[in-house]
């Protein structure tokens, strides 16, 4: 009997899969581990090339969901509902889909980071519903249940090398407003939400990636910024909430992270937030929570203890599972605990056949058509439009757009690149068609010695200057310029810039590294439709709006 049958007999009698429902022990364990599907991490791995790995695990394990990443629109759907057919029950699929559906799945519509809502105030929360609203029906059409965002910290370290712009701003309130117009416009499309990362992972200058961040403050600090913007997702009817792989020495001495930590958890979640839905961890492949344990099954068993439901990104299925059993059996894992689990697991999967029939699963909700999906790209302009903030060099005000002369050079500085940025650049195709070839470059931190110097013989032979910086938070990446490219804005600014424009694809503190100059340009990202909005402005074509027939931004 497939799981579809299971769910329409059960829709039938009233009574939600209470028939063939996972009973035992095993099964249980079972659906609360989530597996990856495709993967950034070098060598990167497009989900739907890697279904023969699934299925084979499928064959043996009764898992509980996926974690999808590197996906295709359009075609990942397809490799999904294949899936779907050879599990027991039925796979609830996540997805960190923060910036929208093309986040994760190519071709669908990526929208510019968190912050750039910031620059709109409250005013903003109409955008970041519609942004829920599209990223839920692309995702959900494509088979993706569970939307992993959004950001709920609050920006309150500007060193914060993998939260940044990816948050909504630095004041609690409108973090806080922001983040329940997303929650909202997510479940208002059916989809299932989950904020991140609790209980505040905004004042740190370390990456959970790669190490363990500590962040301190006591209950009266988090009452009053980290805590707000989570306050307004659990009212806002969130369905799940993520924690962080972070240390909170002021409010849980035991020195776990966050993620591990019953206090945070069952105390300032559960009771006194007053959370009743699932609780899921952030991947379980970061150092910031795998270092404190010797196999990935006795984290697993420490994570249940602590209130964990869902545990997602689990590298050892086998293992995990054998000893989470064990943990139950012999009694190290209280049976109320895997039940409970269980029970908020379980929910999630329930929710979303209750919106959209028993069916789900196998067969998705119907695609956004064409002429839809070119008016969700339009949004994404939009919404970047609103976002940049333009300020002369005294910051006194908003300074005109300044014409642009015969001979520009536009400099793009990506310190560092990985196959999810866009290649080739947006600013180079829109510099290209304007003014011709020979207008654009791109330097790294792999750049050579010999072209920088080229570059910037050629920025000395231009009549203006456009250095455009890329400052974003990435796992595993440095944040911001290494010294060697600063070295190089220096030069390349020189005693002229009066005649520079620096626009700063990411978070604006970029712009405390860079001497004075005409003109800067915040976007608060590099995606596509906030590279288009820089170089409108910067060009005086903030007026242009592309024809959404013609398929082009």
């Amino acid at each position: 009997m497939t799981f579809s049958t299971i769910l329409r007999n059960a829709l039938s009698t009233g009574e939600m899969m209470m028939g063939d429902v996972p009973r035992s022990v095993r099964e249980k364990v079972s659906q609360l581990i989530y597996v990856r599907v495709g993967s950034n991490m070098p060598p990167p791995v497009r989900a739907e090339d890697d279904t023969d790995r699934l299925e084979g695990l499928l064959q043996e394990f009764s898992i509980g969901g996926l974690l999808l990443f590197n996906g295709t629109y359009g075609v990942t759907g397809q490799a999904l509902s294949r899936l779907q057919s050879l599990s027991r029950f039925p796979l609830l699929v996540a997805a960190d889909l923060e910036r929208g559906a093309g986040q994760q799945l190519a071709g669908a519509t990526v929208f510019p980071h968190a912050m750039a809502l910031s620059a709109q105030g409250l005013s903003g929360a109409a955008d970041a519903e519609e942004i829920g609203r599209i990223t839920a029906r692309e995702a959900l059409s494509e088979g993706v249940h569970c939307i992993l965002g959004p950001v709920a910290d609050v920006h309150s370290n500007p060193r914060n090398p993998i939260i940044s712009t990816r948050a909504f701003g630095s004041d609690p309130a409108l973090v806080a407003a922001l983040v329940a117009a997303y929650v909202r416009g997510c479940r208002e499309e059916g989809a299932l939400v989950a904020p991140k990362h609790f209980p505040g992972h905004g004042d740190t200058d370390m990456d959970s990636h790669s190490e363990v961040p500590v962040i301190r403050g006591g209950r009266d600090r988090m009452e009053g910024v980290e805590l707000v913007p989570f306050r307004a997702a659990i009212r806002a009817n969130c369905d799940a909430i993520m924690t962080a792989h972070a240390v909170y020495p002021d409010i849980d001495d035991s020195g776990v992270v966050a993620t591990a930590s019953r206090s945070i958890i069952a105390g300032l979640l559960r009771a006194d937030l007053g959370f009743e839905g699932a609780v899921i961890t952030d991947s379980l492949l970061m150092a910031g929570v795998r270092g404190s344990y010797a196999t990935t099954g006795e984290m697993a068993v420490a994570l249940l203890l602590a209130g964990q439901d869902l545990l997602l990104d689990i590298d050892d299925v086998a293992g995990t599972i054998d000893v989470v059993v064990n943990a139950v059996e012999d009694g190290r894992v209280p049976r109320a605990v895997l039940d409970r689990a269980f029970r908020k697991s379980w929910a999630l999967k329930e929710r979303v056949v209750r919106r959209f029939g028993s069916d789900v699963f196998e067969k998705p909700p119907p695609a956004p058509t064409g002429s839809e999906m070119q008016l969700h790209a339009l949004k994404a302009l939009e919404v970047a439009r609103k976002g940049l903030v333009v300020s002369d060099t005294s910051d006194t005000g908003t300074a005109p757009a300044a014409p642009v002369p015969r001979k520009p050079h536009f400099v793009m500085v990506r310190p560092f690149r990985t196959h999810l940025d866009p290649s080739p650049e947006p600013l180079q195709a829109l510099v290209e068609e304007r003014f011709g070839a020979g207008c654009f470059d791109l330097i790294s931190a792999e750049s050579e010695e010999s072209e920088r110097n080229r570059i910037l013989t050629r920025s000395n032979d231009a009549d203006s200057v456009y250095v455009a910086l890329v400052a974003k938070p990435a796992a595993w990446q440095r944040f911001g310029l290494p010294e060697d490219l600063k070295r190089f804005v220096h030069d390349l600014v020189g005693d002229r810039g009066h005649e520079v424009t620096v626009a700063a694809f990411g978070a604006q503190e970029i712009f405390d590294v860079v001497p004075p100059v005409r003109q800067r340009v915040c976007t608060f990202s590099d995606v596509e439709a906030s590279q288009r909005a820089a170089f409108e402005r910067i060009v005086g074509l903030q007026d242009h709006q592309p024809d959404p027939t013609n398929g082009n931004l």
